[in-house]
């Protein structure tokens, strides 16, 4: 499994809600990082278990601030 798969959305991410000033792109950047970490939560538990912790990690953080991203510009 290509470790990139999991941690390139992740950072896609990050970039997207931590420079949006509104709500909607941020939640779709989200959105699209629980899309495609769900494709490859099987084999990450399997091959890289701690990795996709910390993934999981940064998306729960993700999920914190996505709200507060429309009052904060970047």
């Amino acid at each position: 499994m290509k470790q990139q798969s999991v941690w390139l959305p992740a950072l896609a991410a990050v970039l997207v809600v931590g420079c949006a000033n509104q709500k909607g792109p941020a939640e779709q950047a989200v959105a699209g990082t629980e899309t495609a970490l769900a494709a490859v939560r099987h084999d990450a538990q399997k091959y890289v278990p701690d990795q996709l912790q910390a993934v999981d990690a940064q998306l729960a953080a993700l999920r914190a601030v996505s709200p507060r991203a429309t009052t904060r510009p970047c």
